[in-house]
């Protein structure tokens, strides 16, 4: 069940380039895969040490109703980068007003009624391992794109 459009998406991530500038930091403005660490994220920013690169903050975009699985792979992915700050942004706002009678299939109902009270165990699990080595935090997408800032 998708949670932001397309163009959300892209609006998100031309968000997340304009404030990289704003901060002096560098982007690719396209996702990041690494095979050898085998990561993948929506934006990573990083600053210049001589010719080395140093991750400083990862992103990563849920557009959908993350499962419990989605949730450990967005934790690994950011922790993956080596970042120290990492920013998980979700539709929060859109699945908390969203009532499960309103929804067709029985597999979305489901996962809604988990997001809303399960979810925030489940991250703060999954994310307690890495804890030590980077902050995560939770962004709502909807804030994000109307107030523009983090």
């Amino acid at each position: 069940m998708q949670f932001l459009t397309k163009e959300e998406e892209k609006t998100l991530k031309q968000i997340l380039d304009e404030l990289a500038a704003q901060y002096n930091l560098f982007t690719k403005s396209k996702e990041v895969y690494r095979r050898k660490e085998s990561y993948y994220l929506d934006r990573l920013w990083w600053t210049k040490v001589g010719e080395d690169k140093i991750p400083v903050v990862a992103f990563e975009i849920e557009k959908s109703l993350p499962s419990n699985e989605r949730i450990r792979k967005d934790i690994f992915n950011l922790a993956f980068s080596r970042a120290p700050l990492g920013y998980l942004i979700l539709s929060h706002t859109r699945i908390m007003l969203t009532k499960e009678d309103s929804l067709q299939k029985e597999a979305q109902k489901v996962w809604v009624k988990w997001y809303k009270k399960e979810f925030a165990k489940v991250f703060r699990n999954y994310y307690k391992p890495f804890s030590s080595f980077i902050k995560i935090k939770l962004v709502d997408a909807d804030n994000l794109l109307q107030n523009r800032h983090l």
